[in-house]
């Protein structure tokens, strides 16, 4: 029993495993420990893979999904996440957990090839989300919450030391094309503003979690917070911002003497805001604090044109992936040749996660797509209330980073794509796939033995 007539997580009883002598403390099985370390490797090198990390180097956006090593790696990828999954059911005996929003979104995917602009490319491109999916269900059957924050930390690391070693080495490929800031070893600056940032809550999740080596986590934000600040995204910094912030609003909310505190602070805020600005905020006094202007870099002119696409087909769409299809001279719809005459900009994408799945799938596809990011939330919310701040974190940290990321950059359940792994993960992740339902590991267990004096964080009422 810990303090405050509360369980830990090891006491409660378990279908599998075994138990400590008189103490009745779940241990882990034989080999877990190694397996979940082999999990862990696989999902870290997934997470680079799906970045492009490296392989930016030489490839340009237009030809990465093309290139014969990538396809390779990918098509291993979605191999060993089958066998995984099929070990799983076969040998363990345990049915994988598949989320059913997010298994309607595939197979309406897979099925708009019917009508698709593009026939091959969507078919194509189903079979990526689809293989993206299964390598996705496989981490999250095998690794913990805390395991999966802790592989994101570490493989954001890498992209941030390598990224900042390229530029330090003064190579001309570590800054981007267009901008000339820092995009380090991947395609550009937002993406490597965005990754990092995902790193940077990553590891505030961490030292909330653990609070015993919360000056390793400090010590690796560091790098990640250099590459931000060197890559000039606005993005990347707004996703920062807001995710530590209520990462820092939690932590002192669940302090319950420091609650007056915060809403000390919030109000004083507030204040601060109606007394600065008494006639309110335009987007243009938002827009010149960032540096950017209103039309965010002509994202406003590309989503007004997306738009009106959509709206010749709110039902269909025009198949998965085929809109903007393969880019400019390649296999694309009728409707993105003609943004892009009217623009005169060699238009990738929508620069919206949801604006994308509309054209791609109509109106079903992003409520779909809705549905599955809100059945996300949702289970982040029940483990809320069962006492286990890790799945919660990582539910609410993934959903958040996708709703703020995707409101101004593509991403969204796009095959192969950084965030659709981590949506696929936090959809299905257990709270312990090794224990029962509604069970969790505390962070201490995993990173070592824990001390008297150091209570885990994720604790259940007894």
């Amino acid at each position: 029993m810990t303090s405050g007539g509360q369980r830990s997580a090891f006491e409660d009883g378990a279908p599998r495993g075994h138990t400590s002598p008189g103490r009745g403390r779940r241990l882990p099985e034989p080999g877990a420990r190694s397996a979940s370390k082999r999990t862990s490797i696989f999902a870290a090198l997934v997470l680079l893979l799906s970045t492009g990390a490296g392989f930016a180097l030489s490839i340009t956006d237009e030809t990465a999904g093309s290139q014969p090593l990538v396809l390779l790696l990918w098509l291993t990828a979605y191999a060993v996440g089958g066998a995984l999954l099929i070990d799983t059911v076969v040998r363990l005996r345990r049915r994988p957990n598949v989320p059913p929003w997010l298994l309607l979104f595939i197979i309406l995917a897979a099925t708009s090839a019917l009508w698709s602009e593009a026939p091959s490319v969507t078919l194509r491109r189903s079979f990526a989300l689809a293989g993206t999916t299964l390598v996705g269900l496989a981490i999250a059957d095998r690794l913990r919450p805390v395991e999966v924050l802790e592989t994101v930390r570490r493989v954001v690391l890498l992209i941030a030391v390598a990224s900042l070693l390229l530029y330090l080495l003064r190579d001309p490929r570590a800054l981007d094309d267009v901008h000339a800031t820092l995009r380090g070893v991947v395609i550009s600056k937002n993406t490597l503003g965005r990754v990092v940032a995902v790193g940077l809550i990553s590891t505030a999740c961490l030292a909330y979690l653990d609070r015993r080596r919360w000056r390793v986590h400090l010590a690796s934000a560091v790098p990640m917070a250099i590459a931000l600040a060197l890559t000039d995204s606005a993005g990347g910094l707004l996703l920062s911002i807001i995710g530590l912030s209520l990462i820092a609003s939690l932590a002192i909310w669940r302090s319950r003497r420091d609650r007056l505190a915060l809403c000390t602070v919030v109000a004083a805020g507030l204040g601060f805001g109606i007394l600065a600005f008494p006639n309110g905020i335009s987007a243009e006094d938002v827009t010149q604090v960032s540096g950017r202007d209103t039309t965010l870099t002509g994202r406003t002119e590309i989503w007004d044109e997306s738009l009106l696409a959509a709206r010749e087909r709110p039902l269909s769409g025009y198949g998965y992936g085929a809109f903007w299809g393969l880019g400019g001279g390649g296999v694309e719809a009728e409707a993105a040749g003609r943004i892009r005459a009217r623009l005169a900009v060699p238009v990738a994408n929508a620069h919206s996660g949801f604006l994308d799945v509309t054209l791609d799938l109509g109106l079903p596809g992003a409520i779909l797509a809705g549905l599955v990011i809100l059945a996300t939330l949702q289970r982040g919310v029940r483990d809320g209330r069962e006492g286990w701040v890790d799945g919660t974190l990582l539910r609410a940290v993934v959903v958040g980073i996708l709703l703020v990321s995707t409101a101004t950059e593509s991403g969204l359940l796009q095959e192969n794509g950084f965030l659709t792994v981590l949506l696929v993960v936090a959809a299905a992740v257990r709270a312990d796939p090794t224990g029962p339902r509604g069970s969790s590991t505390p962070p201490a267990a995993i990173v070592g033995a824990g001390s008297r004096s150091s209570r885990p964080v994720l604790s259940r009422s007894g």
